[in-house]
Parts: C-alpha cells; sequence; structure tokens
C-alpha cells in the first residue's frame, strides 16, 4: 500500500518535481558561471627538528607534528603577510592578504601547506611561494644553530590551470536538490490537505464502503452525453467494460439477500449518478434481465435526454394516477430488456410524492414486473428525496467523482442514508482519469489508447486491476465452471 501510494503521487505530481529541478537548478547554474574563477596554489613546507643531529626518535616525530600545527598557524600571522607586501608588487594589504592565505598541516606527516586563493594564478603562485620562503626566514632567526634548518620547502607551489570555483554543475545539482526536497514538501502538504476521494482505499477507510468498480472518464467517441449505447458496449471499450464488473461486483455484494431494487445517487450534482444508473441499467438488460430504469429526480431529470425519449409522461404521471394502469408513463428503450419511466411533468413537492405510500405501491408493482428496478436519484447534498427514496429500496449504491467529492461529505451522506436500514451496496469511483493515479482502472488486454477493442478474435474478458481483482477472478471461475450451450 506504501509503496503504491508514493508511487501514486510521482506519476500525480512528477511535472511539479519536475520544474522545482528546473527552476532552481537553471538559474543556479547561469548564475554560477557568471561568476570570475578563482584558483590556488599551495606550497609545502617540512617541518624536521631534532635532539640529536643524525639521529631521528619517535619522540622527535611526535615533536614535529606538534609543531606543525604550531608553525601552520604562526604563517598566517600578520607579521608574515606584512612583509610578503613589501617584498611583492602586489595590490593588497596586510589585512587583504590574510583572507586569501591560509596553512593546513597535513595529517600525521610533518608537512603543513601554505595555500593562497586568488583570481590570478600567477599572482596567487608568488605570493604563495614568497609567503614560505618569508615565514622560514623569519623562523630561522629565532632557531638555534643546527635548527635553524629544521624547516624547508618541499614542494613550491605551482601556477594552477585549472580554478577552483565556481563549479556551476555542482551548484546546480545541490540547488536542484533542494528545489526537489521542496517541491516534495509541497506535494505532502497539498496531499495532506486534499481530503478528496481518489482510490478504493480512500473510500474503505472514509465510510467503509467497498468500491465496485471505478469507471474512467469518458470522452471523445465513447461520449454520449455520458451515456454507453448499444454499439460502444459491444465494442467492449474499457468504460463498458467497466460497467459489466460493477454489475458482476454488484451481485456478489448483494448475495446474502434479493435486490429488486436499487437506488443510485451521489453526496452532490455533477458526480455521474444519472449516467451511472442509465449505464448499469444497459449492462443488466444486456446480461438478459428484465430491467426498469426509473427516473425519480424530479426537480433536475436527466434520463429522458440521455435516451432520447419523451417526458411528457412519467413517474409524476403515474403517481397521480388513481389506477395502476403505467400506459404511456413505462416507455421501451432501444436497449432490448430495458424499459424507461422518466421523471415526468416537475411537481412543486416532490419529497412529498415520493415518501407517500403510492409510491411504494408503485415501486412494488414495477418489481413484480421486472427481474431489477433501477431508481435515479438527486444528490443528498441538495435535497431530502434519496433519504426518502433509500427507505423504500433494496440496496443503495453510491457514485462518488474520484478526485472531485471529499471525503466529509460522503461520510456525511452515507451517515444519512444509514439511518433508514437500507444496505448501502458499495460504491463506484467515476470520472477517473490518467491522472488519478495508482489505483485508476485500465483494462489493458486487447483494448486500445481509445477504450476501442484491439482484438477481434476471442471473448475473453480483461481482468481489471485493483481492489475489484478478487470478485474479477470469482467472475472468471464461474464463468469456466458454468456450461456453455
Amino acid at each position: 500500500m506504501e509503496l503504491r501510494y508514493y508511487l501514486g503521487l510521482l506519476r500525480r505530481w512528477w511535472w511539479l518535481l519536475l520544474l522545482a529541478i528546473v527552476v532552481f537548478a537553471g538559474p543556479a547554474y547561469y548564475l554560477t558561471s557568471l561568476q570570475p574563477n578563482e584558483y590556488r596554489a599551495s606550497t609545502t613546507i617540512f617541518v624536521n627538528q631534532t635532539a640529536a643531529a643524525g639521529q631521528v626518535t619517535y619522540s622527535d616525530a611526535l615533536l614535529n607534528q606538534q609543531l606543525v600545527k604550531t608553525y601552520s598557524r604562526m604563517a598566517e600571522q600578520q607579521v608574515v603577510l606584512e612583509e610578503v607586501t613589501q617584498k611583492l608588487p602586489i595590490p593588497y594589504t596586510a589585512s587583504e592578504l590574510a583572507a586569501m592565505v591560509s596553512a593546513q598541516p597535513i595529517r600525521d606527516t610533518q608537512l603543513f601547506e601554505v595555500s593562497v586563493t586568488g583570481r590570478n594564478p600567477i599572482m596567487i603562485t608568488d605570493i604563495a611561494n614568497v609567503t614560505a620562503e618569508t615565514f622560514i626566514e623569519q623562523q630561522r632567526a629565532n632557531l638555534p644553530g643546527e635548527q635553524s634548518s629544521a624547516l624547508s620547502v618541499a614542494q613550491p607551489a605551482l601556477e594552477p590551470s585549472t580554478p577552483i570555483a565556481p563549479n556551476p554543475g555542482r551548484n546546480a545539482i545541490l540547488a536542484g536538490i533542494l528545489g526537489l526536497l521542496l517541491a516534495g514538501g509541497l506535494v505532502m502538504l497539498l496531499e495532506y490537505l486534499d481530503d478528496t476521494i481518489k482510490t478504493p482505499e480512500n473510500l474503505q477507510a472514509t465510510t467503509g464502503l467497498a468500491t465496485l468498480g471505478g469507471v474512467p472518464r469518458l470522452a471523445g467517441k465513447q461520449s454520449n452525453g455520458g451515456l454507453l449505447l448499444n454499439d460502444a458496449m459491444r465494442a467492449r471499450s474499457s468504460a463498458g467494460e467497466a460497467y459489466r464488473v460493477v454489475r458482476t461486483n454488484l451481485e456478489f455484494a448483494s448475495i446474502d439477500h434479493e435486490v429488486k431494487s436499487i437506488l443510485v445517487t451521489s453526496s452532490s450534482a455533477g458526480e455521474g449518478k444519472s449516467t451511472t444508473a442509465a449505464n448499469l441499467a444497459i449492462v443488466q438488460a444486456q446480461a438478459g434481465k428484465q430491467v426498469i430504469l426509473v427516473d425519480a429526480d424530479l426537480r433536475k431529470p436527466a434520463l429522458h435526454r440521455m435516451l432520447g425519449i419523451s417526458n411528457r409522461q412519467g413517474l409524476t404521471s403515474a403517481l397521480m394516477s388513481e389506477s395502476v394502469d403505467l400506459n404511456g408513463t413505462l416507455q421501451p428503450s432501444s436497449v432490448p430488456g430495458l424499459r424507461v419511466m422518466t421523471s415526468g411533468p416537475i411537481p412543486p413537492n416532490p419529497a412529498e410524492l415520493l415518501g407517500a405510500t403510492r409510491f411504494s405501491d408503485l415501486l412494488q408493482h414495477l418489481e413484480s414486473m421486472a427481474d431489477l428496478v433501477i431508481i435515479d436519484s438527486p444528490p443528498t447534498s441538495a435535497v431530502t428525496d434519496p433519504i426518502v427514496l433509500s427507505s423504500r429500496v433494496d440496496g443503495v449504491l453510491m457514485v462518488v467523482d474520484s478526485g472531485r467529492t471529499r471525503s466529509g461529505t460522503v461520510q456525511q451522506t452515507v451517515g444519512s442514508l444509514a439511518k433508514s436500514g437500507t444496505p448501502l451496496l458499495g460504491g463506484v469511483l467515476n470520472k477517473m482519469t490518467k491522472r488519478s493515479g495508482e489505483y485508476y482502472y485500465y483494462y489493458t488486454y486487447g483494448y486500445g489508447q481509445d477504450g476501442s477493442d484491439g482484438d477481434s478474435g476471442g471473448t475473453t474478458t480483461p481482468q481489471p486491476r485493483g481492489a475489484m481483482a478478487p470478485l474479477a477472478r470469482w467472475q472468471g471461475l464461474l464463468d469456466r465452471l458454468t456450461p456453455r450451450g
């Protein structure tokens, strides 16, 4: 889970991470490359002070190593640098020269280096050599007899050919790493503040609902007002296969009790509940069931426009009629086995009509006429109609807009629906895109980028990935065990 989560973040936010690297590394490289080159020249001084001439003891070696530390500090002193400024025609004072000269002992040796950093390689070479010579001359004057030769130049400074600074590549890498860290922190902050439902795990953790399927966003040839008609469904597009998986998983979700009527709802408008209800009705009818699709959204009905049928008569007409005669209110569709009851004329009191006993009687009558009744309803956050309807049906299906619906809104909706006592069958993650990340349900077997079937031979159903996979495997097992005529 953790690895998939972070891989999903990387797939969603790679552009921001790359942008941060470019924004930080680019200017760092450019500004560094504008700086003048700096060079370093170093003179190595050897310290060899002994207690007796011609004899070097272990104590002498330890003494010399201690003297190396002392002499390296003395070589930077003002008295040495002032004499250097007098010997060389350089445009620096002793104080300015102190910022350029440094002396460091070479670890575990009797050597130390006098280094000079500057922009003129010839000048700093002369300064390094003269500084070493001046320091040695001053110390010889203070050393008695044979000890005056204890200091000597082991390696004079050579004119440097390669600058030590600036280093545009190194600075660009460091700036890029800084930008990457900042962008990574921003991504984690945005993900922490983003409480929208994106994955089956999000939905499960937020509401306890199982995800029955993930439906990709319809576009191009697959889109017809969000509705998949016969030709698109026969083409075995990825979206069509997604609804088939929802159909199969819905059967497993309702295996404990018979479900004759299903309410399809969502937390807010625009999440695709009407599209889901219509497409679910289509795939159920294509599976050989007699299905009745009812538009119970008496405020903003949409099914009649999707299916291209008249809305002169419908649910409100049947509810206002004193008889159970559904003549004219129940219309056939272009899908065999699917009949549709549109909303009919919009009434002034939708909640009262749906809460009346007449609706319960009508629903029972419709259930006796079909294998399954699918009811489209308004969103729960807008009106109380879905809460009223949920107590009349055998199960409720939640539609969640992936990456848009907030978890708090879904929690509130599920809590309200649970009060009716009607089982919540599960949720459908709708409008998933490639940017939805690691949990996007692609059906890669035999499909092209446009969702069209790339394999004209055979009828193998592609297996989805993610939370739906176990149920899909059960479906494959049942297919193998079922005799084929």
